[in-house]
């Protein structure tokens, strides 16, 4: 395997692309206002998703968790199939 250096490293850059996405996509200020389980959740969407599918959430999802709305924004996103098996149990 690769030594564990570089394995953490590489760990840095993903979560540092994917806070950066979700800073882009959901909104810098918006998300640093997020609670830390819900920051994460979109977060993790960053993370799971190419950027063009993590926008689609910006039409739906996003703005029911921007107005807290969290029950509402939790059906929407579990309502997409295809996240919901990239991720499996974890979208639960």
């Amino acid at each position: 395997g690769i030594p564990q250096h570089i394995a953490e490293a590489l760990l840095d850059y993903a979560l540092e692309h994917a806070v950066a996405l979700a800073e882009e996509v959901f909104g810098k200020t918006e998300l640093w206002q997020l609670d830390e389980v819900r920051r994460a959740v979109v977060c993790d969407m960053a993370y799971n998703m190419r950027p063009a599918s993590l926008r689609k959430y910006n039409l739906k999802t996003f703005p029911l968790i921007r107005a807290g709305n969290y029950s509402a924004a939790a059906k929407a996103l579990l309502s997409n199939t295809k996240y919901v098996l990239q991720v499996k149990t974890r979208a639960y």
